[in-house]
């Protein structure tokens, strides 16, 4: 028994050294993309949403414009939006469709990213998306 756990303790140690951790076993056990989840890669924030990427898109800008980061690039394209916003601290923010009504929004802060500032931004867009815009009309708005 000793022995069966001093190799399991050498082969984790060599394993996450190598940068293959020993839950990657797990991995295919693990569920399809669930919404309303932060999932971390790399430095890179990850959420999916079952709304329209010009919908999140909105909610992001109005986001940054609530946080007062200034937006250095937006760069839409098709369905897809890449948005480098922020003067000291670079949010590099990118909105993706994945299927039909469901859209990855991930969130880069600097080079190795910053678990605080992601989630303060995904807080602010999930409040986003439930407010409703309304035009001197009294008619809601697309902005």
């Amino acid at each position: 028994m000793q022995k069966l756990f001093k190799y399991l303790m050498i082969f984790s140690f060599f394993t996450t050294i190598s940068g293959c951790g020993p839950e990657l076993l797990l991995s295919p056990l693990a569920g399809p993309i669930q919404e309303g989840v932060v999932y971390w890669a790399e430095g890179e924030a990850n959420k999916y949403y079952s709304e329209s990427p010009d919908v999140i898109y909105r909610s992001t800008k109005h986001a940054l414009a609530k946080l007062n980061v200034p937006i250095l690039e937006d760069k839409p394209a098709n369905n897809d939006y890449a948005i480098l916003a922020g003067e000291k601290d670079k949010f590099h923010i990118k909105i993706t469709v994945i299927e039909n009504n469901m859209t990855r929004f991930s969130i880069r802060v600097n080079f190795w990213g910053n678990k605080e500032f992601a989630e303060l931004i995904y807080k602010i867009v999930d409040n986003e998306l439930d407010t409703i815009i309304f035009d001197d009309q009294g008619r809601p708005t697309n902005q």
